[in-house]
């Protein structure tokens, strides 16, 4: 619920437009579960509704097979929930990609990007919902 008086577009507008982004529209209601962000220019997913979104804009997508990413009580979990940034050239992984068929293609796809993958865990890649870094200066 927004704040009174103001809307959710002009929130929504005020994160994206007004900072100098642009907004994608896709028909995925956890987006951002189901994808990860590379760089600025380029994702990684295994929906690919969000692939044709994403490519119809200019970005970079690599397509993986849905699922061999754990995430307990559900049949599989997403690459949103399982990889994040920790800084511009390093994503972390919450374990290996040891066992998903597209391990090759997703690190050739980092590799191209001058990204470093590290593996925080040696477990097989599970899905924890998401990670928000949080630093200091």
């Amino acid at each position: 619920m927004a704040a009174p008086g103001v809307s959710c577009a002009e929130i929504v507008n005020y994160f994206t437009i007004e900072k100098g982004y642009r907004m994608i529209a896709c028909k995925q209601g956890y987006a951002r579960c189901s994808l990860c962000v590379v760089d600025e220019k380029s994702i990684i997913t295994a929906d690919r509704g969000i692939a044709a979104a994403a490519r119809k804009n200019g970005i970079d997508v690599l397509v993986i097979r849905p699922g061999f990413i754990a995430l307990d009580g559900f049949p599989y979990g997403f690459i949103g929930g399982a990889a994040f940034k920790i800084a511009a050239d390093i994503l972390a992984f919450t374990g290996t990609l040891d066992l998903h068929p597209d391990k090759a293609a997703i690190e050739d796809f980092l590799s191209a990007r001058k990204i470093q993958p590290v593996y925080i865990t040696h477990y097989p890649i599970f899905d924890i919902g998401g990670v928000l870094p949080v630093t200091e200066k």
